[in-house]
């Protein structure tokens, strides 16, 4: 079975709070492994560049991602190169090339709320 992005990240994103490279939440869940049940610290979420725009989010002017590592991408009929969603593995959707891509992420600490540009 392939890893999905979310895994990936997940699992990078452990290893890098580890290695002090990103901060931990002091939040904490269980998962087996193994089949052993194992305890670990929830890491801070990272993210792409397009996936905070998604929530909401700017990345600070200046910021640059400190942190890449790959993850999958697809390229549709389109010809357009996107990260794949979560839960859209198996989707019709789907139809295109799979690959993986170095991509870079950001902490919440380098990205803040968009501003709301209304015109009057």
């Amino acid at each position: 079975m392939a890893m999905t992005n979310e895994m990936i990240i997940l699992m990078e994103s452990v290893k890098l709070m580890n290695e002090g490279v990103i901060k931990g939440t002091g939040k904490f869940a269980e998962a087996e492994i193994n089949g052993k049940i194992e305890k670990f610290e929830i890491p801070e979420e990272i993210h792409t560049y397009e996936r905070w725009r998604k929530m909401g989010y700017q990345v600070q002017k200046g910021q640059t991602s400190f942190i890449k590592f790959k993850v999958w991408f697809y390229t549709g009929r389109n010809g357009r190169s996107q990260e794949v969603e979560e839960g859209a593995e198996n989707s019709t959707q789907q139809r295109g090339k799979c690959y993986m891509r170095m991509t870079a992420f950001f902490t919440a600490d380098q990205v803040k709320p968009k501003e709301d540009k209304k015109t009057a």
